[in-house]
This record gives C-alpha cells, structure tokens and sequence, in this order.
C-alpha cells in the first residue's frame, strides 16, 4: 500500500520538526519544506529518512518548485510568530506580504485534491477595545485574517487551527526568556497579578493534527484549541520554578504603573502578553472533532523544563 504524502511548509521550525518527527514514526512520507537547509537538522532529518525541499522565502510571490511530488496533504506552519514595530508600520504592505505564504500554496498545490492544515493564532480574536493591545498585534491579526481568508477561497478542504501561545520543548522567544528569568532567580512583577490566559503544548498539538489526518476532519471551519485550562502568569511561573527546583522571587507593581512605563519603553505588546487576560476555548473542536488535550498544562510545563535543563545542563 503506497503511503500517504505530507507536504510541511515550515519545517525547521519549533512546531514544524515535532510534526515531521510525529508523522514519519506514524508511517507516512514527509517531505519538510524549508526557507533554508541547516546542517544541524540534517541528521535529524536523515534518521527519520524525510526529505527537505529549499524554498527560500515564501513572503515573496512565487511557485514552489514541488520536485514531482504529488501530495495529500499540506500542512502550512510557515509564518512569523513575532513581528517587529518597523513591519507593523507598513500596515497594508506588511499584510500583503504575509499572505504571499497562502498564495503561493495556491499557485503551487492542487488546490482541489491537496487537504490542507493551516496554523493560524488565536490572536486573530484581538481588537482594540482592549487596552493593552500594541499596533503591533493589530497589525497581525488582519494579516493572519488575511491569510485565512485565501485558504477559504481556493483549498476544497482544509482546517484552520487557531493556537494561543504554544511551549514546549524546543521553544524560543518569551516563554524561553521567562524560563531563563526563573532559572537565574531574577524577581518578577508578579505578585498580585491575577490575569488569566491560555496555552497551548505542542504535543497536544501534534496530536491533534494527527487525529485530523487519520480521521479525515477537515470540515472546512476554523478552530480555537488550547491545553483547557487558564491560568494567570503568577501560576505559570510557579510550575515553571516548580519543575526547574527553584524558589520564584516576586514583588508587587501596580498595573497602572506598568501599563504607564510600558508606553513609555514602547512595550505594549510585551505587557500585553504578561498581565493582559487571553483565553480560548475549546467548546467547539471538541463537539465537532472529539479531541481532548492529552497533557495537562502542569504535565506539558513539566516535560518542557526537562528539556530545559537538559539542554542547558542545569544541575540542582
């Protein structure tokens, strides 16, 4: 029986290789699309006998060059998690030039056999009547809006997945540097902050995206999914020092002081993201699609500082 092919737009990323690794040890051929092929993936790649495709940037209009490949399915991760003060001034043009990820997936794959899996961000629900929203983020959400929009227009099937922030081991960016400030004992502005917000492992989302393949749910919807459950960043910082055996230093900052230094410094967004309240829900992927997370979020924080201390050889 010839197996099933899986195109992975965004294969070198934090999210792309857990995908990779998950679907070639669930029998099928993975063929990883890469902006740039990076010796220190290579034997990852090669243990697992996935093949990598050089595509250069796709935030640029082109085709990308399939090698003969016909696929099944398409699984689109490539975009960009954070985005710079500089891009979100270009507004429009910066929204046109995310989107050329989707068009070219257009331009490229049979549009009307491909099913596609498109990773969206639950930031999508973001609007200005929240105060702590930067332009930043604005400027995001209709870019990925935008992108959503011309998977609904020309795939036949797909899904759209709409993750809040996700962790695990691997990651980078804010909740790494968080995980760093914990390790090292640096105090945090924590103590009575009492927001809610959700996460989401990335086991949980591999699993899920598996379960989608395996039973065919590409129902040609969107969908928020999350580890269930909300917790303030206080709490997340508490299991963060729990599993990485430290003791978390806090003090007490009153949130208007810091929304005040945060315009002042220019960092909206960054405040945003650790005293605003974020959360979704996963009401709807459940009812329609029957997956439950299998990793709590204390369980998903645990395996994460695993890795962390491996990787960084932290002793206690």
């Amino acid at each position: 029986m010839q197996r099933k092919k899986v195109a992975i737009i965004g294969a070198n990323g934090f999210i792309g290789l857990a995908v990779c690794k998950e679907l070639s040890k669930q029998g099928y051929e993975v063929i990883g699309f890469v902006r740039k092929k990076k010796s220190e993936f290579y034997s990852f790649y090669k243990a697992l006998n996935i093949k990598t495709i050089e595509v250069g940037d796709l935030e640029t209009i082109k085709k990308i060059e399939l090698k003969g490949n016909k696929f099944n399915y398409v699984i689109n991760l490539a975009a960009r998690a954070h985005i710079t003060k500089k891009l979100s001034n270009e507004g429009e043009s910066f929204i046109k030039k995310l989107s050329n990820i989707e068009k070219n997936l257009v331009h490229s794959f049979d549009t009307k056999n491909v099913k596609l899996i498109q990773l969206s961000s639950a930031k999508v629900k973001l609007n200005k009547k929240n105060s702590f929203i930067s332009d930043n983020d604005l400027v995001y959400t209709k870019a990925k809006l935008a992108s959503e929009k011309i998977i609904k227009n020309n795939f036949k099937k797909y899904i759209i997945l709409r993750p809040p922030l996700i962790y695990g081991p691997n990651v980078k960016a804010n909740f790494l540097s968080l995980m760093k400030l914990v390790e090292k004992g640096i105090p945090l502005p924590f103590k009575n902050l009492e927001n809610s917000r959700s996460y989401l492992y990335l086991e949980n989302l591999v699993d899920l995206i598996l379960k989608i393949i395996k039973e065919d749910k590409f129902l040609n919807k969107y969908y928020y999914v999350s580890d269930g459950t909300d917790v303030s960043t206080k709490y997340l910082t508490d299991l963060i020092a729990k599993y990485l055996s430290k003791k978390p230093i806090y003090f007490g900052v009153n949130k208007n002081l810091l929304k005040f230094l945060a315009n002042v410094v220019n960092k909206k967004n960054l405040l945003y993201k650790v005293i605003g309240d974020f959360k979704v829900q996963n009401n709807k992927i459940i009812e329609d699609i029957g997956w439950y997370p299998r990793y709590n979020l204390e369980l998903g924080i645990k395996n994460t500082c695993f890795w962390y201390k491996t990787m960084f050889k932290i002793h206690n």
